[in-house]
């Protein structure tokens, strides 16, 4: 009985010690299952963290929008490549070739070891939602473009509030607040026959600092309009002043101030800030007193009216065209256009009637007006009335010169054959005109001179009849084509400068001009 036991108690030792030894062994042969799944995990890791240090690859992209709350500040790490870098924006996330390929550029810029270029500000921008991306130039021409998410894109929509049009009270010490990379403050007055420009300079500036004048007919709110911009002077600080004495004529311009530091200009210019609008008004030199005293006398007593106002009726309307006055001021003096069923100015003093219907308002160098009436059936009048500036509107009329009367035209219907092939989604090198008016002039140059690939005698023909047609919508076609005709000569800047022009941006396809847009801007980064 007492063996018995023993030989129990040693088998239930032996038992245990079996449990243990088994369950050891478990563990070893389960352990290298874990330890492959965390050097999967550690590989992975490697593979993210090799991407933000590939040698052509920026990273570290952050984008935050600044305390102005319509710009946007870029940061990154420049790729250790050196190369120029091209910066794109864009209304959705730009993580493929093609979304790069239709994006916003922003310049190209160098970055290398010496010429260290990791930030950017986006000025200027619309409200709504912005993404960003930073690529090396050598990668789109290999068209090899590596990008990753957070690393040298962004995923994040940076979104720019609409502006709050409740007026707020500005404080007066903003009227002496210093900007660290722009001038503020910007003042325009007239001196004479001179324009006198003066600011307040960047925060810190020293005697290496430099600033450059610019004068456009256009806003210089971002880089495609900063090529507009004639460079009239440049002055060193502390010099914060500058009289421009080259403008020859009245017009409405506008002046810009950019500042130079350490070799780089910024030219982020905001308005009523670093650029602002001006009028100017040419004032004749006078000779002697008499003359003064006359001269004004007779200014002040004959009000401006327009000439040899004329009237075409066609398929799509009236078109009314007339020659402006002497005197009369771009951007600044405005033409109202009025039509009556009756007689539109009274027989005794020639004045406007009453009753008489505004139908549109032009300005100054538009000299016509197309009225969309289709159903004319009888005889309507029509009259074209100058305002300039801050005077009164002239209602005395002249019939034959400033009113006269229209009489329906015969409307012949003649059953066109339409084209049933579908444009193509995007434009060609060379594309053919929309058919949108027949022009003898226009087939004539595209005829003998473009699809010949003449395209310097082409480019002189179409500015030349760009500048003869009162139609917007030849002329609008014309410029296209001219700048056209510089793109097939690789002249980008200069065809970039005409798809740019108004003319062109309001009376042509919108597709088809920002499509050479685009182009010209790549092109001309890439020479």
């Amino acid at each position: 009985m007492i063996y018995s036991i023993k030989f129990n108690q040693a088998t239930l030792l032996s038992s245990k010690f079996y449990n243990l030894v088994f369950s050891v062994s478990i563990f070893i042969v389960a352990f290298p299952t874990f330890s492959q799944e965390a050097k999967i995990v550690e590989t992975e890791k490697e593979v993210t963290e090799k991407k933000k240090i590939d040698r052509d690859v920026a990273s570290d992209i952050t984008a935050t929008l600044s305390a102005d709350s319509i710009s946007v500040e870029l940061k990154w790490t420049p790729p250790r490549d050196d190369g120029d870098i091209i910066i794109a924006r864009s209304n959705e996330v730009i993580d493929t070739m093609e979304k790069l390929g239709v994006s916003d550029s922003l310049g190209k810029y160098k970055s290398d070891k010496v010429n260290i270029f990791n930030n950017y500000k986006d000025a200027n921008l619309r409200p709504g939602e912005y993404y960003y991306a930073i690529v090396l130039v050598s990668q789109i021409k290999k068209k090899r473009v590596k990008l990753f998410p957070e690393v040298n894109y962004t995923v994040t929509p940076i979104v720019v509030p609409a502006k709050n049009n409740t007026p707020t009270a500005v404080p007066q010490i903003s009227e002496v607040k210093h900007e660290t990379d722009s001038i503020s403050n910007l003042k325009i007055r007239k001196v004479d026959n001179a324009v006198r420009l003066t600011w307040t300079p960047p925060m810190s500036a020293d005697n290496s600092v430099k600033y450059a004048i610019y004068r456009s007919l256009d806003p210089m709110s971002n880089a495609g309009l900063m090529e507009k911009a004639t460079k009239v002077g440049e002055v060193n600080h502390p010099e914060t002043t500058f009289l421009d004495i080259t403008l020859d004529s009245s017009q409405t311009v506008y002046y810009g101030v950019t500042v130079t530091i350490q070799d780089k200009e910024s030219t982020a210019l905001i308005e009523d800030k670093s650029f602002r609008k001006f009028y100017f008004v040419k004032t004749e030199k006078k000779e002697d007193t008499i003359a003064v005293v006359e001269e004004k006398k007779e200014t002040t007593t004959k009000p401006l009216q327009v000439n040899n106002l004329t009237g075409n009726v066609r398929k799509d309307g009236i078109l009314l065209a007339w020659a402006a006055p002497e005197g009369a001021i771009n951007n600044s003096t405005k033409y109202s256009i009025y039509e009556s069923m009756t007689r539109i100015a009274n027989e005794s003093n020639s004045t406007l009637i009453e009753n008489a219907k505004k139908i549109g308002i032009v300005v100054h160098p538009d000299v016509s007006f197309l009225h969309p009436n289709l159903e004319m059936k009888k005889p309507m009048f029509y009259a074209v009335t100058i305002k300039t500036g801050d005077t009164d509107e002239n209602f005395i009329l002249k019939e034959g010169q400033s009113f006269i009367k229209v009489e329906p035209g015969s409307k012949k219907k003649k059953k066109k054959k339409r084209d049933d092939t579908k444009p193509e989604d995007k434009p060609v090198l060379s594309p053919t005109p929309l058919v949108e008016e027949a022009n003898p002039d226009f087939d004539t140059i595209m005829t003998q001179y473009y699809k010949k690939d003449k395209f310097t005698e082409a480019r002189v023909k179409f500015e030349s009849l760009a500048d003869r047609v009162s139609n917007h919508t030849i002329r609008g076609k014309s410029l296209f084509f001219a700048a056209l005709c510089y793109y097939n000569m690789k002249e980008y800047s200069s065809a970039l400068k005409i798809l740019l022009n108004e003319d062109v941006q309001m009376n042509y396809d919108k597709e088809r001009v920002d499509f050479y847009v685009k182009r010209c801007l790549e092109n001309r980064g890439n020479k």
